[in-house]
């Protein structure tokens, strides 16, 4: 028990990171935290920040650093390494950063979708609608659409969900209403992947297959 209350009393820290960053980029620390962020880059790393077409609030991260992998090998060149550009390691996050340095995560650039013109966080739906329905296991994809250039699916456990709840849900909240997804997919067994996180890529599929 003196174990457990010593190791649960430890303050936990946020930070950020990936496989090719030897695994960590960005780390709050006791003495240097802000809330909400991810905190500030580890020490001899860079950044710099590139616009994203549509995306008005952050910018897409590159980091740079001798933790950075020395590259990729790819299953169309065998044994051949292909190396970040002029070391740069593209992260894929959409991230806003203060004037002391910390980070805050804004979402994925491939977590967006350009509906009617303008560019929708599929992730901050998701974030929504987990308060409507937060029992479900959920998530949110774009599928390609003739009018608008995609719309949004939303596949779920929740049995009795209903669009037009969501869609009012969604206006009540004041989010944007191009974030309200056209169709829905109830599902028993929700794609994972081991890890548990929702599998993205099998429910693409799934909304493909029964959608296009």
């Amino acid at each position: 028990e003196d174990f457990l209350a010593a190791f649960f009393s430890e303050e936990i820290l946020e930070g950020s990171g990936a496989t090719e960053t030897s695994p960590v980029i960005s780390l709050n620390t006791p003495m240097y935290i802000r809330e909400g962020s991810v905190g500030r880059l580890f020490p001899k790393m860079q950044a710099k920040l590139e616009d994203v077409p549509g995306i008005k609030e952050g910018k897409k991260l590159l980091v740079k650093g001798d933790n950075v992998m020395q590259g990729y090998m790819f299953a169309d060149n065998p044994g051949v390494l292909v190396a970040p550009e002029d070391g740069w390691h593209d992260t894929g996050d959409i991230v806003s950063i203060d004037k002391d340095g910390f980070i805050f995560i804004q979402g994925r650039a491939k977590r967006f979708a350009k509906i009617g013109g303008e560019m929708i966080s599929l992730t901050a739906v998701e974030q929504v609608l987990s308060k409507l329905y937060p029992d479900a296991v959920q998530g949110i994809v774009a599928v390609p659409d003739p009018k608008k250039g995609e719309r949004l699916v939303l596949i779920t456990t929740k049995q009795d969900a209903d669009l037009s709840e969501v869609r009012s849900y969604i206006k009540e909240q004041g989010f944007n209403e191009l974030g309200s997804p056209s169709d829905l997919i109830y599902v028993t067994e929700p794609p994972v992947l081991g890890s548990g996180k929702f599998d993205y890529l099998t429910a693409q599929n799934l909304a493909e297959s029964k959608l296009g």
